[in-house]
């Protein structure tokens, strides 16, 4: 039988054990040796921590060890498949996601692997059956009690003090400093940094519309499109005419490569630097997750807002469920007067597992055409995104989208042009439906994220974080060469080809 006395040599063995399990993360981390003190005494706490509450919980200080070890093995798991798919460490506000995950398994699970999320799920059982049946809850003594509530102090208040301080040294740079700190001091250093985080500067706080004199305002419309990106220069053999209808207006308007800030995920950020302005890198921790943090108060001007002080009906459009990224409370804290949900599209019908790009072109087209009052319509579609593996090329679709003797042998890139094409159709259709409106009209186009081609990538290279843009207007003149530019730029950029200037206050 262990003594109280044990319980603090136990957390010392548990300790190296998490060390060992945190060195199978990725990317790799420095070894403890080579951290800085802050790290491993955080490390150390947050163990300390975690296990003696077990064992206050338990009464089995063999059990809580390894309940303790399970949990690490299962955060490591989930960070590795995460880096895999979306080049990216898991971050203290992913948090979310466990519950999401729950909420809408497709767009999560898939991504864990069947492999990985039955060995956590096995390992998990394994020790709670094992550890629940073999060591009897003798840790409910007064001294026992007293040793783990002491440790649990104790650890307690050193992830405090050391968090704070390594919250400091964070660059935001996930991959930086996961590397440099590990991943559970990692993401200890990330809850101290939420508590600290810099107001940003807000450039629609300080701007005003200023229309154009020209009579009739006109009807604008930005699609944030889902993992739109042109492949062409990416995958050799994809036919030209894909993106017709994107080559085309491109011409007519601005284009170039968009830097955003996502990669396969995480399509708020993309949301709300074209719509906040800011640049990531102003918003310190805020850039992970900024939807949590607009309901705190601090964002109070966007390009939505300026829209609707100069006239507009501003008008949000999403095919998705609203609770999702609390898109139904943030929108209208964004300048949006109307939130459109996945309730609005219950007849769509499509070959998208989701609400196709076709629906959703004729829901903006139809509410184009009944308002006498100019609107701003903001669309973040849903067609193209992913897991595009749990979907099946139809026979010899593959020829539609490559030349003759091209074709590719990867189902996900066929998959993800045949959705393309429908958005780029899309793109058409809303062009189209501008053009031929009394009032004047303007189309801002641009990808959040590139898409997940895991297969694609290994082949022929990494895309970064970049996608491409378009902005045109049914007047003629806007015309010019392509241009690189960022997405917090993009919506200063839309204003600009409407012939608009944004005055200070």
């Amino acid at each position: 039988m262990i003594t109280a006395l044990g319980i603090p040599a136990l957390g010392v063995v548990g300790f190296i054990g998490a060390l060992m399990i945190e060195s199978f993360q990725r990317p790799r981390a420095l070894p403890p040796s080579r951290r800085q003190t802050a790290a491993v005494v955080t490390h150390a706490g947050v163990w300390t921590a975690l296990f003696s509450l077990l064992v206050i919980v338990l009464a089995r200080p063999v059990f809580a060890l390894g309940i303790g070890w399970a949990l690490w093995f299962a955060l490591v798991m989930v960070n590795n498949a995460k880096e895999r798919v979306l080049r990216e460490p898991f971050l203290f506000d992913d948090y979310d996601y466990f519950l999401d995950a729950v909420r809408h398994p497709r767009l999560f699970l898939p991504f864990l692997g069947g492999a990985k999320g039955v060995a956590i799920i096995v390992v998990s059982i394994g020790v709670v059956v094992a550890g629940w049946w073999l060591e009897p809850a003798w840790a409910r003594s007064v001294d026992a009690i007293t040793v783990a509530t002491g440790l649990f102090a104790a650890g307690a208040v050193v992830v405090g003090l050391s968090a704070r301080r390594g919250a400091a040294e964070l660059t935001f740079r996930p991959g930086i400093d996961h590397r440099r700190y590990g991943l559970i001091a990692h993401l200890a250093f990330q809850a101290a940094a939420r508590q600290a985080c810099p107001e940003p500067s807000m450039p629609w706080r300080r701007r005003r519309l200023s229309p154009s004199p020209k009579p009739g305002l006109p009807n604008v419309v930005a699609v944030q499109s889902e993992s739109f990106f042109d492949p062409r220069y990416r995958l050799p053999g994809i036919r030209p005419d894909v993106l017709t209808h994107f080559d085309r207006l491109a011409r007519e308007g601005l284009s170039g490569k968009l830097d955003v800030p996502a990669f396969g995920a995480n399509t708020i950020r993309s949301e709300f630097a074209f719509l906040s302005g800011v640049a990531g890198g102003e918003l310190g921790h805020r850039q992970f997750s900024p939807y949590r943090f607009v309901q705190s108060g601090f964002l109070d001007a966007t390009l939505a807002s300026a829209f609707r002080e100069a006239g507009y009906r501003t008008v949000c459009v999403h095919p998705y469920h609203g609770g999702f990224y609390r898109r139904e409370q943030v929108m209208p804290l964004l300048g949006f007067d109307e939130f459109v949900d996945i309730s609005h599209f219950a007849h769509a019908r499509g070959e998208s597992p989701y609400v196709d790009d076709e629906a959703l072109a004729d829901w903006v087209i139809g509410r184009l055409g009944k308002s006498d009052q100019p609107v701003f319509v903001f669309v973040i579609t849903m067609e193209n995104h992913g897991p595009l593996h749990l979907e099946t090329p139809r026979p010899g679709e593959s020829e539609d989208y490559f030349v003759r003797g091209q074709a590719s042998t990867d189902p996900d890139a066929t998959i993800y042009l045949r959705h393309l094409a429908n958005a780029d159709r899309m793109l058409g259709r809303l062009a189209a439906a501008l053009k031929g409106d009394e009032r004047p009209g303007a189309l801002c186009w641009f990808g959040d994220h590139p898409p997940i081609l895991p297969a694609v990538y290994a082949r022929h290279g990494y895309p970064g974080r970049s996608t491409d843009y378009l902005v045109w207007r049914t007047e003629p003149g806007l015309s010019r060469p392509p241009a690189q530019r960022s997405l917090h730029e993009l919506g200063a950029t839309l204003i600009d080809a409407i012939g608009w200037t944004a005055t200070e206050r």
